[in-house]
Order: C-alpha cells, then sequence, then structure tokens
C-alpha cells in the first residue's frame, strides 16, 4: 500500500468521522430540544393517475412505523394505497355496506393504530349492529379538498359505497391553494392544473436509497430537517397561489363581489362532492374535525356545511357535550386525535349511518 494511498484512506476515514459526530450531536440536540415538535413521520407517498389527472397516494405495498417520544404506530398499505390489511375491488361483495372515507392524515390515521381508527371503530359498531360492512380508508396525508375531489369523482366512486365520510380540518383551506388544481369563476369551479406532485421526482430518487429510507425512519434531525425543507417549499407555492387568486378579485364591487377566496373555494369543494354522492343515492358526511390550536369548528363560518352534506358531524358539539378536555382528545407532538378521539367520531358515525338505513327503510315500506 503506498504512502499516497494511506494517506487518501486516513483523510476519508477522518472525514467520514467529523461527518459522524456532526450528526450524532445534531440527532442528539433534535432529540432534547425538538422532538415534542417533530416526532419521526416518514410520508411514503407516490405518483398516482387518475383519468388524466396525476396527484399523490400512499405509496402501494409499503409497511413502515411512525415513532415519538410517546408513542409508536405502525402502518401497512395494500396495492391501492389504503390503509388496510385487506384488498378491496371496485365489484362491492354481495350483502356488504360499504363507506369510503377519504381526508387527511386524521382519516389516514396519523398517531394511532389501525384499530384504534375512527374507520376501524366505526367498522367495528356496524359489525356490532349485524351489518355485514366495509370501511376503505382512503385517507392520505396533507390532501387538500381539492384532491380529494379528484380522488373521489375519478376513483373512489368506482368502489361503489353507500356512505361516503369526508372528514375536513382546517388546514384544508390553505392546502386547496398550494394544490392549486381548482378556482372560482362566478361561483363555478373551475379547473386549472390537472398535476399536483410536489417534489415527487425527487423524492422517488431519494427513497431508492437504502439510507434515505433508514435516516426517516429512524432520525429525529433527519425528520426536522425534511419537515423545515417542505414547509418552506410549501409555503412558497401558497404564497405564489394566493397572489394569483387576489390577482383575479381586483376590481371587484359591490354588484361583483369578491368570491375567489380560500374559504368559498373549499365551500364550494365540498359542495361538489355533496352533489356527485346526491346524484347517486350516496349518503355523504362532513365530519368537522376541530381546530386544535383555537378549538372551534374548522369549516369556514361563514357557510352553511349543513347546506353541503347529509348529515354534518360537529365533532367539537361531541367533545364538549362529552366534557372531554382538549389533551385527552389530541397529541401535543403533530396534534393528531388520541385513541378516545377516534373512538368517539367511529362511535356516532356508526349512529349516523344507522340512521340513514333506518330511514331508508321505513321509507321503502
Amino acid at each position: 500500500m503506498s504512502k499516497r494511498f494511506k494517506y487518501l484512506l486516513f483523510y476519508l476515514i477522518a472525514f467520514g468521522g467529523v461527518i459522524i459526530f456532526t450528526f450524532g450531536v445534531g440527532e442528539l440536540l433534535a432529540y432534547v430540544f425538538v422532538r415534542d415538535q417533530v416526532g419521526i413521520f416518514p410520508r411514503f407517498v407516490s405518483r398516482v393517475s387518475y383519468n388524466g389527472f396525476d396527484l399523490r397516494q400512499n405509496t402501494p405495498n409499503s409497511e413502515y412505523w411512525h415513532k415519538c417520544y410517546y408513542g409508536k404506530w405502525h402502518y401497512r398499505i395494500n396495492s391501492k394505497g389504503f390503509r388496510s390489511d385487506k384488498e378491496y375491488t371496485y365489484n362491492k361483495p354481495k350483502g356488504v355496506f360499504r363507506i369510503l372515507a377519504i381526508g387527511d392524515s386524521f382519516t389516514m390515521g396519523y398517531e394511532v393504530n389501525k384499530d384504534e381508527c375512527f374507520t376501524v371503530v366505526l367498522s367495528d359498531h356496524l359489525t356490532n349492529a349485524g351489518i355485514k360492512n366495509e370501511v376503505i380508508n382512503a385517507g392520505v396525508s396533507g390532501y387538500s379538498n381539492a384532491e380529494e375531489l379528484v380522488f373521489l369523482e375519478h376513483e373512489g366512486l368506482k368502489y361503489d359505497p353507500d356512505v361516503v365520510v369526508l372528514s375536513f380540518y382546517n388546514n384544508d383551506i390553505m392546502d386547496n391553494i398550494r394544490a392549486n388544481l381548482y378556482t372560482i369563476d362566478s361561483d363555478t369551479i373551475l379547473l386549472v392544473n390537472k398535476i399536483f406532485q410536489p417534489a415527487m421526482g425527487i423524492r422517488d430518487v431519494l427513497n431508492s436509497f437504502f439510507l434515505y429510507r433508514w435516516l426517516s425512519q429512524n432520525s429525529y434531525l433527519f425528520n426536522f430537517l425534511t419537515y423545515q425543507a417542505t414547509s418552506f417549499v410549501m409555503n412558497s407555492m401558497e404564497d405564489k397561489n394566493l397572489k394569483e387568486m387576489d390577482d383575479t378579485n381586483e376590481g371587484a364591487t359591490d354588484d361583483k363581489p369578491v368570491r375567489n377566496t380560500p374559504n368559498y373555494l373549499a365551500n364550494k369543494l365540498v359542495e361538489r362532492m355533496y352533489e356527485l354522492n346526491r346524484e347517486r343515492g350516496i349518503q355523504f358526511i362532513l365530519m368537522d374535525i376541530p381546530d386544535k390550536r383555537h378549538y372551534k369548528q374548522s369549516f369556514p363560518a361563514e357557510y352553511n356545511p349543513e347546506a353541503v352534506s347529509d348529515d354534518y358531524l360537529n365533532m367539537l358539539e361531541m367533545f364538549k357535550a362529552g366534557k372531554y378536555q382538549k389533551q385527552d382528545l389530541y397529541w401535543d407532538g403533530y396534534g393528531h386525535w388520541t385513541p378516545k378521539a377516534h373512538a368517539i367520531a367511529g362511535e356516532k358515525l356508526s349512529q349516523l349511518v344507522q340512521n340513514r338505513m333506518r330511514y331508508i327503510l321505513e321509507r321503502n315500506l
């Protein structure tokens, strides 16, 4: 071995040691100072196409863990990108009552195990009532109402659901702006883009490396840095799209008031989902998940959620009626529901579904 090669090897080992030491110190600092804000919550999403729309879905056939200082949760995703141990065909089995749940990480069940998620609790209640059922959990972390509308119209309805449950959280309003799939013109929803796959190409390349996948599932520092980078990109997209929305509202008058606002867009997107289901005789339940920070309803207060749903489930009323404390219902870290909140939601949804079934039965007698 030549002296030059020995020097090169020495410097490479020393450089690697410095990197490992620096990362180790950073990991320790992240664990001490930000572990209560950022857990190890890798988001495994992949590109998917629905009738010409290019969007995101949970990575099919994946399995992973989320963990932080107060818990650990297992995730298994089936071949269609749903959080489930089983597969679902478009053709509904004979005699099965099928429910499709759409939404973001609250629906997917972040910070709870699968059997604690409200979708499974709902299914268990129906089963105990003698109703053979399937509840499809189509939640995707970070999903907007705009993406939910595309999924429902071009994919979700293929599963022939009897009920569709939409979970609405306050961040949906700005997620719609980031997605930039739809806008409003004269009270009408207009298609703007058919693609929303932020940084998906880069993500796919990075996820092909073992070290990247390992760090995403084991490092607080890595997840903290990833979260900061993602927030910067998403906020930049939000600012850009909000500026374009403001430009369309210039020149508004009393005769032509401003309509193209984030709140109004969210209301119209939910209304369109309601219309799609109503046209097919599908019960549409709008479940309002209270804003954790201000502990108030998430759906825009200036609009009537009962006008865009068959059943509006205001979970804030359910929580207050039971005199639950906020700390019993939301985790401190990422702020998702605890198993207690999921249990309450699942039970109430079961009651709404069974009430509708009895109504239909009595009407047909």
